[in-house]
């Protein structure tokens, strides 16, 4: 590896643990578990086996896994090396896949044909790392991309920088933003394709935490693993969707979290009854609610309390400084200080150069924060949202 400008890398958030905690556990699952350390050289495996693999150059990688721990190993890897990296949920379509070329593409799967792409054991793949020979890392603009869930329309590519992902990271360490995510044992139930479940993977590693994964993709997965009383009893925190923890909910009485210190909800809107439900059950517990969309690395802001006496869920928490918050308003004219109306977030996407995102919620602006009031009311086509204020006000101003 190119070390120029190492501890600017996104790598860095996992390597850096790699020498001060060689030896704390890292990844966990049912079966198996690894220490930085030991997980570092199976990264290094994985990177070698992705630029050995081909006689031309790859600049982007596929990861298509029904084993969440290859995913996240092979995650890394990619990032290790600068790449390209397409987290998919599936690849049955290669209509989906044309922005790429077919000559720089390479697709990691352990369940597609092994004539189409590429498997590994984890096993057996493990090499001693040494990133500093052969300058295998690229230094140049590389985005990671998710697939939108689709529940309305065409499901559609959509991406995120490693420039906006790392300073997401460095400024919600800076501002300490995340304070429960520092040496815990984070059980992540969220399939790490999605963009909610690797920006925790990646937040929870920037903090030294051991990561505990459920073997497979599916909902099941992860009440498995809390049944498990030999884990369950170690678990300090939890991350997941409303809907897992609904879930969760109704087999409460046959969990055991002894330790448990952290709960934390994203992807979807907090039902307050399921917080007062998790929390009269748990107990002495701090909860996060992020609030993010997936074109950017899931955080926006943070709501993050230590009691539900003082909660409030509508409320949109604090917002990352990195982002500017802005309110378009019925006429369609957006502004910092609109006090109702469509939320719009300003943001970074590469040195120099900067994006509006529509996130199609509806807030109202009071004293001190942003107050969720709903959706806005769209058209979706073929996955993509057309508002009609913005052709109204476009066609009236010309």
């Amino acid at each position: 590896m190119n070390l120029n400008n190492f501890d600017k890398q996104l790598f860095h958030i996992f390597h850096q643990h790699v020498l001060n905690s060689y030896e704390v556990h890292y990844l966990s699952s049912i079966e198996n578990s690894w220490t930085y350390g030991e997980a570092n050289d199976v990264i290094y495996g994985i990177s070698r086996l992705i630029t050995q693999s081909h006689t031309h150059e790859i600049d982007t990688v596929i990861l298509t896994f029904r084993d969440q721990k290859k995913l996240l190993f092979s995650f890394w890897a990619c990032v290790a090396l600068q790449m390209n990296i397409v987290l998919a949920p599936d690849y049955s379509s290669n209509e989906d896949y044309k922005v790429f070329s077919s000559d720089s593409l390479l697709i990691l799967s352990d369940f597609l044909d092994p004539k189409r792409s590429l498997d590994f054991d984890i096993s057996q793949i493990s090499e001693t790392a040494d990133w500093e020979s052969g300058n295998i890392t690229k230094i140049r603009s590389a985005y990671i991309y998710f697939f939108s869930s689709g529940t309305t329309g065409k499901s559609k590519l959509i991406k995120t920088s490693y420039f906006q992902m790392l300073k997401a990271i460095e400024c919600i360490t800076f501002n300490d933003i995340m304070p429960y995510s520092y040496r815990q044992k984070v059980l992540i139930s969220i399939p790490l394709f999605h963009s909610y479940g690797i920006s925790a993977v990646v937040e929870y590693t920037q903090g030294g935490s051991s990561i505990i994964l459920p073997k497979q993709r599916d909902s099941i997965s992860p009440l498995q693993i809390l049944l498990d009383k030999t884990i369950s009893a170690t678990i300090t925190a939890i991350e997941g969707v409303p809907y897992f923890y609904k879930q969760l909910a109704i087999i409460l009485e046959r969990v055991e979290l002894p330790k448990i210190r952290h709960i934390g909800f994203g992807g979807d809107t907090v039902p307050p009854e399921l917080l007062h439900i998790l929390y009269k059950e748990i107990g002495n517990s701090s909860f996060s609610i992020r609030y993010g969309v997936t074109e950017i690395p899931s955080v926006i802001s943070l709501n993050f309390f230590e009691s539900l006496s003082i909660s409030d869920t509508t409320t949109l928490g604090r917002v990352l400084p990195i982002y500017n918050v802005l309110i378009k308003d019925e006429k369609g004219n957006s502004g910092s200080r609109n006090m109702f109306g469509e939320l719009i977030i300003d943001c970074s996407v590469a040195h120099h150069e900067r994006c509006l995102i529509s996130t199609n919620d509806i807030v109202e602006r009071t004293e001190n924060s942003l107050i969720f009031r709903g959706r806005t009311t769209f058209i979706k086509h073929r996955g993509y949202k057309i508002n009609p204020v913005e052709i109204e006000t476009f066609i009236t101003n010309t």
